[in-house]
């Protein structure tokens, strides 16, 4: 049964664990499903654990993938980088965002700036 909403369906048995891919007439929306596939749900859930700790996360994730997508970075069949790569990325920079630095020049060459946490 095929939804309005999906363009096309497309089976792949050979993968380690079968993965259907559903494409929507909707331009850039597709989703993948995996079956039997215990690393993808312990990537999923992980993912999903960050989601619920920082808000931030999810948006961020998209707009990476969004950006390497616009760059062609967002490929791993090419040698690129897979969504899950760039997701970590993301959990990397808001661990280190934590402790960033503002340096305020107050005018006078001599100064090397002051350094406040936020």
């Amino acid at each position: 049964m095929i939804y309005r909403w999906m363009a096309k369906i497309a089976i792949y048995p050979q993968c380690k664990g079968p993965i259907i891919k559903f494409e929507s007439y909707h331009p850039n929306i597709s989703c993948d499903v995996s079956i039997n596939n215990l690393k993808g749900q312990m990537k999923s859930k992980f993912l999903f654990w960050i989601t619920g700790i920082d808000g931030r996360f999810r948006d961020l994730v998209l707009l990476v993938k969004e950006w390497a997508r616009a760059h062609d970075i967002n490929n791993s069949k090419t040698g690129t980088l897979n969504s899950y790569s760039l997701s970590l990325l993301v959990v990397f920079h808001l661990q280190v965002i934590i402790n960033h630095y503002f340096c305020i020049n107050l005018g006078n060459s001599s100064d090397q700036g002051i350094f406040l946490t936020a």
